[in-house]
């Protein structure tokens, strides 16, 4: 009796039979936050109106959500396209990075803030560490790629 389990096939397997539900439920999110996402948005365009926290946190759930959902449905494209076998499959993860920049990286970096502005905005010293990371964060990034960039 044979007991090898190819852990990575299942993985890609389950992988796979997940992104369904995941992106399916990014677009319920994504249906029942839109409108007042649009709400929201259009408060940021009219100087007279003022965003409140829950404003920064829908359009952070709504834009968090729209990326992850993209993300998904690419790398999904992706993995099945490597799982069957199809000959396309090299040039989807060569070019990998580039949906990752908008859908992962980018999207979820203005989700965080959306979801920090409301934290920061409230003048508490025990906030002290969360203004350090952020600010930490973002020259730790030039930082690397400047390193990067010019070795």
């Amino acid at each position: 009796m044979n007991t090898d389990i190819d852990l990575l096939a299942i993985g890609e397997y389950v992988s796979l039979v997940l992104t369904v539900p995941t992106v399916t439920l990014a677009l319920l999110v994504l249906k029942h936050y839109g409108p007042r996402a649009k709400v929201a948005l259009r408060k940021v365009r009219d100087p007279k109106e003022k965003m409140n926290e829950i404003d920064y946190l829908v359009l952070g759930i709504f834009f968090g959500f729209c990326g992850s959902m993209l993300d998904n449905v690419y790398w999904g494209v992706s993995w099945t396209a490597a799982f069957l076998g199809l000959p396309f499959k090299d040039t989807l993860f060569a070019f990998g990075t580039i949906p990752n920049i908008p859908f992962r990286q980018l999207a979820g970096t203005v989700a965080a803030i959306l979801h920090l502005i409301p934290v920061i905005l409230i003048p508490k010293e025990s906030l002290w560490y969360t203004r350090s990371i952020m600010g930490a964060t973002g020259i730790t990034a030039i930082m690397l790629g400047a390193f990067l960039y010019y070795g």
